[in-house]
């Protein structure tokens, strides 16, 4: 117990879960925008609420504490970790009451398939275990798995919660109150179908979830009776992380603000400036917006983005979904060798992920050249799973070529692989990838990467190394429309997960030419951000082993140990091992049957150029005008210079 008064003890343990949830909000935010600042704002504008403040500080309410388990469970939700989201959800049962308005969505994912059945047992069992204690002191079993008690009900249509029942009588509570128990049934089958329909065409997955969750506390008080104004908590918190997600979406955070405000300050103040009946407007139309946001009626893309887009042809066999960030001296070597296929029918969509360099405005230039090429840039900046998955809402064709913004094709990348796509007796290979060059910043090669050819050796290599590379790969669209997207909930790592959900089903490969060249440089995100990368490695292969069946061996249970040590080395151990020995000695080449180092394969292999010529032929700046981060010893093969 704390020594202090029961009120102010109430308020200082509601105070503190505020920034429990605050937490919670910014690993929302965070997760999505891939931004510090959003997350950061989107946690300051939480705690800032006026619905949190009067709520806890003021009130000494602790809605708080449940919504901060909806918080979490979310969050889990989103990051595919199913049995710490149902874990959650029970913490929160036992909290309060309300509590229950999060079923329809679990409901929903339990039935779409998000949710394994096998767990739908869990919040149960952590409901009454965190019970026990309370029993074993002497409370009876009624009272202490509900709280609330048994009594009956109260006939009220609505205790202060700004809902449809604030226009009719009170004379009309008894059928009414039926009435409405039965339109919130009804809405819960509605809500569940919709969500087992999934996503629509406008959302992706990420943003469609946090819509379901905004609507699955939102639409219960707005049609129960007896509600009390602090019901809508929940909502309140939980539009803050929709207007992260969805476009448009701080408009509905807006009318829940005021609505939810202005019902708090007769009971805080006595102090009524606006009729609850007229609140209710607001209310509603923040569930109108839900609703037609979760059905697919508006209109809107799931992020607001600036679109440029040129005279488009019917839909060609290829897309190609270029993923650009701040790579204003590679982006346009990127373009130039898509232009420079011999596979001529293709449509390029360039996905700007907010640059600061200029290179938007460089890729404005490439658009107004050429009709097959399109650029999107989102308003804020996202992951690279969700930049990705925003430029497959624009898809179309047969097929889907990835290619990074510091990387290059050579001219028969496309040529090659769809010629080996569409022989007949290779139908059932969803991806077809290939083995790659390794240039550096200047574009000149000083090494190769090989990569398993067959399917078996693909599926061996799986637990130690990605068999495919993504800028090398091409993708049937019909494969990738039967097991999904990228995964968010993956992100660094979207693309081994992608193979893996697609190996389950098909067939890979990988052609023996070297058709793409890869461009290794310090700052590349598996030296920035081993880590992350790391543990969303292990969580793709443990999940693989769990959902499809795949079986590691001796073999690839060790290879993983190894991998979980990796991620506690020191960043900078990483990036020396990549700096001083991966990048001089030229990495790997990998065979099918596994892997052997190349000594001194940089000195060996030809193709450095001249200067102010890549190996494509595109013009580069001289290396003496050019701001390199690396700079090659001419008595060494080791690359010297001081690290960004």
């Amino acid at each position: 117990m704390l020594p202090l008064p029961k009120l102010y003890a109430v308020k200082v343990l509601s105070v503190t879960v505020d920034y429990v949830a605050a937490r919670y909000v910014w690993r929302l935010a965070r997760r999505h925008s891939a931004s510090d600042r959003t997350a950061w704002v989107a946690a300051t504008v939480f705690l800032l609420l006026s619905t949190v403040v009067m709520n806890g500080a003021l009130w000494g309410q602790c809605d708080v504490m449940y919504t901060a388990g909806f918080l979490a469970s979310l969050f889990y939700l989103l990051e595919r970790k199913p049995v710490a989201a149902l874990v959650a959800f029970g913490v929160s049962c036992t909290l309060k009451p309300q509590a229950i308005f999060w079923c329809p969505l679990l409901a929903g994912l339990f039935v779409a398939g998000w949710l394994p059945w096998r767990w739908c047992w869990l919040p149960g069992a952590v409901y009454v275990g965190l019970a026990l204690p309370v029993i074993a002191a002497g409370r009876p079993l009624t009272v202490a798995l509900w709280p609330g008690g048994l009594s009956g009900s109260d006939p009220t249509l609505t205790l202060g919660a700004t809902n449809w029942y604030q226009w009719v009588f009170a004379v009309h509570s008894d059928v009414l109150w039926w009435v409405g128990i039965g339109w919130t049934l009804l809405a819960t089958e509605v809500f569940v179908w919709w969500t087992r329909e999934g996503p629509p065409a406008h959302l992706t997955e990420s943003p469609w979830v946090v819509s379901l969750a905004l609507l699955s506390v939102l639409f219960p008080p707005s049609l129960l009776p007896g509600m009390h104004e602090r019901y809508f908590f929940a909502a309140d918190v939980l539009s803050v992380v929709y207007a992260v997600y969805v476009s448009g979406g701080y408009r509905v955070a807006v009318l829940m603000q005021l609505a939810s405000g202005f019902t708090y300050l007769p009971y805080l103040f006595e102090w009524e400036p606006v009729p609850r009946w007229w609140l209710s407007f607001a209310v509603l139309g923040a569930l109108g917006m839900l609703v037609g946001e979760v059905a697919g009626t508006t209109t809107e893309p799931s992020g607001p983005m600036h679109f440029i887009q040129g005279a488009m042809s019917d839909p060609a066999p290829v897309f190609v979904l270029l993923l650009s960030h701040n790579h204003v001296r590679f982006v346009g070597e990127a373009i130039a060798s898509v232009l420079g296929q011999t596979w001529t029918d293709w449509h390029l969509l360039v996905v700007d992920n907010c640059s600061t360099d200029g290179s938007w405005e460089r890729i404005q230039d490439w658009v107004r050249q050429d009709s097959r090429i399109r650029a999107r840039q989102p308003a804020q900046r996202l992951t690279i799973a969700a930049a990705l998955n925003l430029g497959l809402q624009a898809a179309s064709g047969a097929f889907l070529a990835p290619l990074d913004s510091d990387d290059l094709w050579l001219p028969e990348r496309l040529q090659r692989q769809v010629d080996f796509l569409t022989r007949e007796e290779n139908r059932g290979v969803a991806v077809c990838g290939s083995n790659c060059q390794l240039i550096d910043e200047c574009g000149r090669v000083f090494g190769s990467k090989d990569y398993p050819g067959t399917h078996e050796a693909c599926r061996r290599v799986f637990w130690y190394r990605n068999p495919l590379c993504h800028s090398a790969a091409l993708i049937r669209r019909e494969c990738l429309a039967e097991v999904g997207d990228y995964d968010e909930a993956f992100n660094l790592v979207q693309d081994l997960e992608l193979w893996l959900r697609l190996g389950w089903r098909y067939r890979l490969a990988n052609l023996p030419e070297r058709l793409t060249q890869v461009r290794i440089t310090g700052a590349n995100t598996s030296v920035r951000q081993h880590r992350e990368m790391v543990a969303a490695t292990l969580r793709a292969r443990r999940r693989a082993m769990e959902r499809y069946g795949y079986r590691a061996g001796m073999t690839g249970h060790a290879a993983m140990g190894v991998t979980w040590l990796v991620q506690w080395l020191p960043a900078r151990w990483v990036r020396y091992v990549f700096n001083h020995v991966l990048l001089p000695r030229c990495g790997f080449l990998w065979e099918e049957g596994g892997s052997r180092e190349r000594p001194g394969a940089a000195r060996k292999l030809a193709g450095w150029g001249q200067p102010g010529e890549s190996c494509l032929g595109l013009t580069t700046m001289p290396r003496d005008q050019e701001p390199l981060r690396w700079r090659r010893d001419a008595r060494t093969t080791r690359f010297t210079g001081s690290s960004r």
